[in-house]
């Protein structure tokens, strides 16, 4: 099964930052496949997915089927189990 995660963030979220670089200094784009949406570039995508604030993570499965979602930041260790 190749579940995805969406991670929305935008650029006025300190957190979000935070998360992006973790995500980005280990590499987890593949590893986790994780696939980062600004909301502020990609404002329909976050309607779409009721994404009313940032940091938003949702597991989606390869249907685009919502399997989990979490609201707030993660540690390192919640995202790898996310």
């Amino acid at each position: 099964m190749n579940n995805k995660i969406l991670f929305f963030t935008s650029a006025s979220c300190h957190p979000c930052k935070r998360i992006k670089k973790i995500i980005e200094d280990n590499n987890f784009f593949h590893e986790l496949n994780i696939k980062i949406i600004d909301v502020e570039l990609n404002f329909h995508i976050a309607k779409n997915m009721s994404v009313m604030k940032t940091p938003t993570f949702i597991k989606i499965d390869c249907n685009g089927k919502e399997l989990k979602r979490h609201i707030g930041i993660l540690t390192f260790s919640q995202l790898k189990n996310f």
